[in-house]
């Protein structure tokens, strides 16, 4: 029976000796194919683009609007709901989600993915068009840009100068540095922080104006009148031209000399003229000295490597008056290239050190040095696939060519190995002719193609699942795969076709079978070393030392059914479990070296106010013995730290240590929270987000706050944290309807605005710059309240003041205004001890069921959790789907039921292992993690192929019905794979280590972890399980009695 089998499966499958002998005897043609495979990796090497991580597909857009001076209700309810409104049914729209604060409108349109994005911002731009007319009149245009949620600068740097004061500086950056930043490719926003802009004032008197009862609106009208560039038409002369008429104001004296509304008097005789500075917006320091910033913020599809680079050259590039410097504030792509190189590194070990163990269990040289070709030629080769599908060299793909070191030369030692072991057996018969040579590399090759094939079958198939887990997971994980996939196929090219030419060519049956190729200068060196390997090697192994106890104990478990069966049971139980008990978690990245830190200030504060605030944040930051340097870029109740951290606290750990140490010192400063992007990149803080919706923010606090208190008392909660400000203060001016001699109360607020803060109403272009002419009154906020109801108004009575017309009042209102959905929106995290984000779920849905009346306030889950969720019912899917592909594969290839069945039994105990060994050391499932479970399952499976292979070889000639024979037959087989066996887990483990060791290498030490802890427990597995139960079935089949 097991003959018929054997031959069944080497029929279907295998390399026929017609095909075998047409590979041997055709050696330049194989090579040319192999060289032209590694003319063509060389040249898609040199395209490959470089970046950090892959490159993720844009599918967001914002509409940015900017209204400066106005507070956050205002522009909620005059820019960001009309605007949502005109966003709301755009096709392939998904969530929509806005942030109104003082003087900007930010609204995100998430699309599904494989929307064109382009399309979509056209068709915005489009919808928004009729709403433009609608807007307050002094409302900048809006724009739209690619969503990033990366929020992040990718690169910044500072200007200062020490006889300019930094309001010219900046002056300087906007119309000299910062349009050439603005053509970097791949750079979305620009931000510059510190100094104040230049612009024109025109400051009316309000006692003149109240005196001949005039209001300042139409002076506003007034210059723009002046402002004129228009096309009129076209005309010939001689050839086409279009007729521009351009009126612009040149200068302050031509600007003093316009007439007045009335036209009797010039705008000089009414208003002081002056080109002077805007009141500040934010402040930009450097270890305590004002400083000018630059930051620049990618797109979500841009490389965060190239754009860095480019902003750094062009930097250096850009010529600065000899009174200023500059220098870099922040610039994550050194980090990155730091991590490439890490894993550059980390590959050329693990390759190095495959090649070492390789040699030290073969003992041969020439045989090592030809095997260990199979790494350079699949790697190389795998720079074109990747340059066909439009990858680039990033994590993804370096991690999988230094986890690869160890894989595909795996291939290449089971053919080596068994070329090696039919040479020895010919010496041994005393037949050394060279055509019994080509006849044992011939043999060896349809040996070996069945395994061959079905292994690396079984390993790409089993990366399969992870494009089904999500989108945002494919996206993150379809370098990898298409990496290693491709270096596997190489490899089983290079070990099929490639490696027997050779051997055959270039590695004679001496250099097999004797140590031979030494050169003389190289041999009294390695020689002795080498020697001793391969003899210690000889003594404990092939003197069947091993090998007699590994039979010895095999030949009682294949007896011990209850023991076996158990193991199993418990195994396969396991693994569920360990996936059900498991919460799923975001992958965990390595942080930069420098830490930013997001503050919020008390609302109301002035920037003064706020400046004061940061100093004590600066000088508590710059106590810890880690920090190097503080940059800050400051608003009015908010702003950003960037802590740069010294060399030895560059490792994630450290880092971490130093966030929980600012932390402690910056929860003294009062009215001050600071939180860290990198924080919840913490292994000892779990973080759960969500928000609750509802009309108006006082209700939403209310249940804000009862949540707050009761989830707090669970034992698992940390803290919980407000994504919210606290309302500000705000002083209402509150017309009398029947008092007001205005027109309408809206004349009367336009009054106000620009008596109090002014706006702009015209621009200006001077010097080869463009600035604001802003109408303002003599208004100073110092006066005070009494002073605000004495304000002189020319009203159509007569002179009177606003105290006279209007009365006022105290409120709260929020600072920041968030929407989802076109609700308002209070989000919270509540970080947690432990993983218990399922618990936590149920606690609010409960909560809202008793504790929430409103059928108004509602809570919404955020996306990314959902989507884990929803990740996981259909990982469970798609490893069933997986593991149905891989037993049809082998079903096929062996043409067999019950061998892929015994196969895929050898799996679960790895699996159980390795993920009981990774949730002792990361207690959470990440992504990353399924993504290596499933690669281990496919190495795992690729093992036990190999030792089903061999006993069915070792069987297929025993028809004896002797228990005893059969077992012995057995027993000698499956000793015989424990040599191969331990060279390529060595070489895989082996291969993996510098990548677990290698200094930043982020998520991938799980990957490592995993892969190494699997096929540790994989070697026992395969070696004892696989054996005992092909011998049940051997027993089943034949009937055979026990002894």
């Amino acid at each position: 029976m097991a003959g018929k089998v054997e031959k069944r499966w080497a029929a279907g499958f295998g390399l026929q000796p017609p095909f075998r002998e047409r590979i041997l005897k055709r050696p330049v043609t194989v090579l040319m194919v192999s060289l032209v495979i590694l003319e063509l990796g060389a040249v898609g090497l040199f395209h490959l683009p470089i970046s950090l991580l892959p490159t993720q597909e844009a599918s967001a857009i914002t509409l940015v609007t900017r209204n400066p001076g106005n507070d956050a209700q205002t522009i909620e309810r005059t820019i960001t709901i009309p605007l949502e409104r005109a966003l709301s049914d755009l096709t392939g729209l998904i969530r929509l989600s806005s942030r109104s604060l003082e003087g900007e409108s930010r609204i995100h349109a998430s699309f599904r993915k494989g929307v064109d994005l382009a399309m979509r911002m056209n068709q915005a731009s489009e919808r928004i068009q009729p709403i433009l007319k609608t807007l307050p009149s002094d409302v900048n245009r809006p724009y739209l840009i690619e969503f990033n949620s990366e929020k992040r600068p990718v690169f910044a740097f500072s200007i200062k100068s020490e006889s300019r004061s930094p309001s010219e500086v900046r002056k300087f950056v906007e119309t000299e540095i910062k349009p050439s930043f603005r053509r970097v490719p791949g750079v979305s926003e620009i931000l510059l922080s510190g100094g104040q802009p230049a612009e024109v004032q025109l400051i009316l008197s309000a006692k003149k104006l109240a005196s001949v009862s005039a209001s300042p609106l139409p002076f506003g009208r007034s210059v723009q009148k002046q402002q004129v560039s228009v096309d009129v038409g076209r005309i010939q002369s001689p050839a086409l031209r279009t007729v521009r008429f351009n009126s612009s104001i040149e200068s302050v004296k031509e600007l003093g000399k316009l007439p007045d509304p009335k036209g009797k008097l010039s705008l000089d005789k009414w208003a002081r003229i002056k080109e002077d500075f805007r009141s500040p917006d934010s402040i930009s320091r450097r270890d305590g000295k004002p400083h000018v910033s630059l930051y620049l913020k990618k797109t979500s599809n841009a490389s965060t490597l190239a754009v860095a680079r480019k902003a750094r050259t062009l930097l250096e590039q850009t010529g600065f008056p000899a009174d200023m410097k500059s220098s870099i504030i922040l610039d994550r792509g050194r980090a990155v290239e730091k991590k490439l190189n890490n894993l550059i590194r980390a590959c050329i070990s693990g390759t190095l050190v495959a090649i070492i163990v390789l040699l030290c269990f073969l003992g041969r040289v020439r045989l090592t040095i030809v095997s260990a070709l199979c790494i350079p030629f699949s790697v190389i080769g795998s720079f074109f696939i990747l340059y066909l599908f439009q990858l680039g060299l990033n994590a993804m793909t370096l991690s999988a060519l230094s986890l690869s070191a160890g894989l595909v030369i795996d291939n290449a030692v089971l053919l080596s190995e068994r070329i090696h072991g039919m040479s020895e057996n010919g010496l041994s018969s005393g037949i050394s002719d060279i055509d019994e040579y080509f006849q044992s590399i011939s043999r060896a090759m349809g040996a070996s193609s069945l395994e061959l094939l079905a292994g690396t079958g079984t390993t790409v198939i089993a990366l399969l699942p992870i494009p089904f887990v999500s989108e945002t997971v494919r996206q993150q994980f379809q370098d990898f795969i298409v990496s290693i996939s491709a270096a596997l196929v190489l490899s089983l090219f290079f070990a099929l076709v490639l490696l027997p030419v050779l051997l055959h060519r270039f590695c004679p049956s001496s250099a097999i079978s004797e140590f031979a190729g030494w050169q003389t200068w190289l041999s009294p060196l390695v020689s002795p070393i080498v020697q001793w390997l391969p003899d210690f090697t000889s003594q404990v192994s092939a003197s069947s030392f091993l090998e007699r106890h590994y039979q010895r104990v095999l030949r009682r478990l294949i007896h011990n059914k209850s023991f076996v069966i158990i193991l199993c049971l418990l195994t396969c139980l396991l693994l569920p479990i360990l996936f059900r008990v498991s919460p799923v978690s975001p992958n965990k990245a390595g942080a930069d070296k420098t830490i930013q830190g997001r503050v919020t200030l008390k609302t109301g504060l002035h920037l003064s106010s706020a400046a004061a605030k940061f100093e004590e944040l600066e000088g508590a930051a710059r106590k810890n013995p880690h920090v190097s340097q503080v940059d800050t870029r400051i608003k009015k109740n908010r702003g950003f730290l960037y802590i740069h951290l010294k060399q030895e606290a560059s490792n994630h750990r450290d880092r971490i240590r130093v966030m929980k140490d600012l932390e402690r010192h910056f929860a003294r400063v009062k009215d001050a929270f600071v939180h860290f992007s990198q924080a919840e990149e913490s292994d000892s803080v779990h973080t759960f987000r969500f928000s609750f919706l509802g009309p108006r923010y006082s209700e939403l606090k209310q249940v804000i706050g009862l949540f707050a208190r009761q989830v707090q008392k669970l034992d698992y909660v940390n803290r919980v944290v407000y994504h919210f400000r606290e309302p500000g203060h705000y002083l209402n001016v509150l017309p009398d309807s029947q008092k007001t001699a205005f027109s309408s109360p809206a004349q009367l607020a336009r009054a106000l605005q620009y008596h109090l803060r002014g706006a702009v109403v015209s621009k200006l272009h001077w010097k080869q710059s463009e600035l604001d002419l802003r109408l303002k009154g003599d208004w100073v906020p110092e006066n005070g309240r009494s002073a605000l109801l004495s304000l002189p108004l020319g009203l159509k009575g007569g002179n009177s003041h606003l105290g006279d017309v209007a009365y006022l009042s105290e409120s709260q209102e929020e600072s920041v205004i968030y929407r989802k959905n076109k609700r308002r929106a209070l989000s919270i995290s509540v970080e947690m001890r432990k993983p218990a984000h399922e618990q936590l779920q149920a606690f609010v849905e409960q909560f809202f069921q008793k504790e929430v009346d409103s059928q108004d306030i509602d809570y919404r889950f955020n996306h990314k959790y959902l989507e884990n969720q929803k990740s996981a019912a259909r990982l469970a899917l798609a490893i069933l789907a997986c593991l149905l592909a891989i037993y049809l594969l082998l079903g096929a290839i062996m043409e067999s039921f019950s061998l892929p069945a015994l196969i895929l039994i050898t799996i679960p105990p790895s699996l159980s292992f390795a993920l009981t060994v990774y949730l002792v050391l990361e207690d959470t499932l990440s992504p990353v993690a399924l993504f290596s479970l499933m690669m281990l399952a496919g190495l795992t499976a690729n093992g036990a192929i190999v030792m089903v292979s061999t006993l069915e070889r070792a069987m297929g000639d025993e028809f004896s019905s002797d228990t005893v024979a059969i077992t012995d037959t057995l027993l000698d087989a499956a000793a015989s794979r424990l040599r191969p066996l331990l060279i390529t887990s060595a070489t895989t483990v082996l291969g993996m280590t510098p990548l677990l060791l290698a200094a930043d290498s982020g998520f991938w030490i799980t990957v490592a972890q995993i892969s190494i802890s699997g096929t540790i427990i994989s070697v026992p597995s395969v070696l004892f399980l696989t054996p005992t139960l092909y011998y049940w079935r051997m027993q089943r089949s034949l009937h055979l009695t026990e002894t």
